[in-house]
């Protein structure tokens, strides 16, 4: 037992004095080793903060898109093909919807065009809209003034309503048409609110009322033959659009009912390939400075065996192990590299807190610490890459050659 731990200790020892070996050897060319130092923490830095900074566009781009509404959003129709057995969206399909990855709200709406709206003798046609509470987070709605329609509007069938910027303007004038009442062919409605930030043409020319409203007093808008679906990330579209697609075809499927499911490939498309050549353009230069240390490492190793092949020999021919050999190499490669790769990780790390704090970047800190111990989990890996070629060089070196190397 007592030889086991005296072994043991003795491996451990000789670890030790070869690692600090090979730091001597590190600190006394460190002017050789500067550029691959310089190479390896240029590459790591590069990797880690354009990483970063590639996440943080991802999420400005999903953010921009996701307030203007086109790309994040899904519309979702029926069309009958037999007018005798219309087909309609019911409760349980939004439900089901509501279940698939990357849907945040789905919204019912009953519409109809053209359809006349009065106040005294001001009369014009517009859009006329029966939604729900869900719908507004799928437009991304905010109101102006006022309130919009809530849980408690369509679970009474309130004769409310709410504007759209156009329609406000062309009744109401510079009034504040809240608490207004307006006519909807022949029905009394109290204008609740009008709605603000960036709406599309629909919605300008819109009167927005509760779906039950919607439902029981206009015939024609009884049946729900549109969804809209709001997706929480623009990548995530197409792939929600067709797993809708199959679940509703599915359910509806005995119906003599067209589905048309409409969103925006194009615009998606777009940025997709953009911020794709992006991400590939950072990997090249990431890998690419990385990849320029690490063939330097193995350069310099590789001349530093050369250069020492006297002193292998004379190692080797007083005994020297051909494991301790190659290890002192190794050791050396790993800890060249390791300074490169924690010069790297300290300065991204200081360079994405910068960013963060002083140009707004939206720098995930899980993300930063992840890819920092990547970093550094690759700087050990190209070390011990790096050195094996020239610890093999040395390992494989006859002693008598290499005493008379001059």
């Amino acid at each position: 037992m007592c030889a086991l731990i005296w072994a043991s200790e003795m491996k451990y020892s000789v670890f030790i004095d070869m690692l600090a070996l090979s730091q001597r050897m590190v600190f006394r060319n460190r002017r050789r080793y500067k550029f691959a130092v310089f190479a390896i923490a240029l590459g790591v830095a590069g990797f880690i903060i354009l990483l970063n900074v590639s996440d943080a566009i991802d999420q400005e781009i999903g953010r921009h898109l996701l307030v203007l509404g086109g790309a994040t959003i899904i519309d979702v129709e029926r069309h009958d093909f037999d007018s005798h057995h219309p087909g309609e969206f019911h409760n349980t399909d939004i439900r089901h919807l509501e279940k698939i990855p990357h849907v945040m709200e789905v919204g019912a709406i009953v519409s109809a065009d053209n359809v006349e709206v009065s106040m005294g003798s001001i009369r014009l046609m517009a859009r006329l809209a029966g939604v729900d509470k869900s719908f507004w987070n799928t437009i991304m709605a905010s109101c102006e003034k006022g309130r919009l329609i809530d849980d408690e509007d369509v679970k009474r069938g309130s004769t409310v309503c709410v504007l759209g910027t156009n329609v406000a303007r062309d009744i109401f004038g510079l009034s504040n048409p809240v608490g207004g009442i307006i006519h909807i062919a022949n029905n009394s409605m109290h204008v609740i609110g009008v709605l603000g930030g960036i709406q599309g043409p629909d919605s300008l020319r819109s009167v927005f009322i509760p779906l039950s409203t919607a439902r029981r007093r206009f015939e024609d808008m009884y049946s729900i033959k549109h969804l809209r679906i709001r997706v929480d990330h623009w990548e995530a579209v197409e792939t929600v659009a067709e797993a809708a697609k199959k679940l509703l075809s599915t359910r509806h499927s005995g119906q003599k009912t067209g589905l048309r499911i409409t969103y925006y490939p194009q615009r998606i498309s777009r940025v997709k390939q953009t911020v794709d050549l992006v991400k590939a353009l950072i990997y090249l230069v990431c890998f690419g400075g990385i990849g320029i240390g690490a063939f330097g490492t193995a350069y310099m190793m590789i001349a530093s065996v050369r250069e020492r092949t006297r002193e292998i020999g004379l190692k080797k021919a007083i005994g020297a192990k051909d494991f301790l050999i190659t290890l002192e190499f190794l050791f050396e490669s790993f800890i060249l590299c390791a300074f490169g790769g924690l010069a790297g990780v300290l300065t991204a790390i200081l360079a994405c807190f910068f960013l963060k704090a002083v140009m707004g970047f939206n720098i995930e800190v899980s993300l930063l610490l992840m890819t920092a111990c990547g970093g550094l989990l690759l700087t050990a890996l190209i070390g011990i890459l790096s050195g094996l070629y020239p610890a093999l060089m040395a390992r494989q070196m006859s002693p008598v050659r290499a005493m008379r190397f001059e």
